[in-house]
């Protein structure tokens, strides 16, 4: 499964299959919800739960189980809307592939949709992925796309007065290492800077950034470094979060 390409295409762009819907995997019956590029799922196996984004093809996604189990995951929707083929990783290592065929024998899971947003997902663990947040190829420039997830930050620090949060920056190991930590700065303070210039007040915000050195994936895969590059969002202090 190769998510990296070169060229440009030649005629319209194909229409992406829906994401949303239920699959027999490996891992038992998963149920998608989308709503624009966000994702929410679960699955029947240890009370799962997903939430992530797609750009209609390609999910990055963190998973949660019973007995505080974690991890990211990618999958891919292929041309058919029917195969979802993909990978897991817990600790930063690889632990297996994760695929399977869209139902459409009236079969459902059992499990519930996880109800939490991302103010419920900070308050409960402290931290989250941004997988929203996205930015020019080797650029510090946030995309237009990014904008629904720093909005959601913005509310959660508008609503929390007394509450400060670091902005973490996360590359991929392709290119050097001095790079890419410069590169994972210039992030987490361009997420800052979009923030501070909507109201936030700047020492409310940590920025920092880590390059390569805390992969939540393998770097030697596509699929591995691609759930590499990311903005995490942690609470900082003693600040408690209201949410809703």
């Amino acid at each position: 499964m190769e998510l990296e390409a070169y060229g440009v295409p030649e005629g319209p762009e194909p229409a992406n299959a829906p994401v949303a819907g239920i699959y027999d995997t490996n891992y038992n019956l998963l149920r998608l919800h989308q709503t624009g590029d966000r994702l929410v799922g679960c699955y029947d196996w240890d009370n799962g739960r997903i939430t992530g984004r797609t750009d209609g093809r390609v999910i990055r996604a963190q998973w949660f189980e019973d007995g505080n189990q974690h991890g990211t995951a990618l999958f891919v929707l292929d041309s058919t809307g029917e195969r979802l083929s993909g990978v897991w990783y817990e600790n930063g290592e690889l632990q297996g592939s994760w695929r399977g065929t869209r139902v459409r024998d009236g079969r459902t899971p059992q499990c519930e949709l996880p109800a939490e947003d991302l103010c419920e997902r900070l308050a409960r663990r402290g931290s989250d992925i941004a997988y929203g947040i996205r930015f020019a190829h080797d650029s510090a420039e946030l995309a237009p796309a990014s904008t629904e997830t720093l909005s959601q930050i913005l509310a959660v620090l508008k609503a929390n007065p007394g509450v400060r949060l670091r902005i973490e920056g996360h590359t991929d190991a392709t290119g050097g290492e001095l790079y890419n930590l410069a590169l994972s700065q210039r992030r987490a303070e361009a997420v800052r800077a979009w923030l501070v210039a909507r109201g936030v007040a700047p020492e409310r915000l940590e920025a920092r950034g880590f390059g390569e050195s805390r992969p939540v994936a393998d770097n030697a895969t596509p699929q591995g470094r691609a759930l590499n590059r990311r903005v995490e969002i942690q609470l900082v202090g003693e600040g408690t979060l209201r949410c809703r």
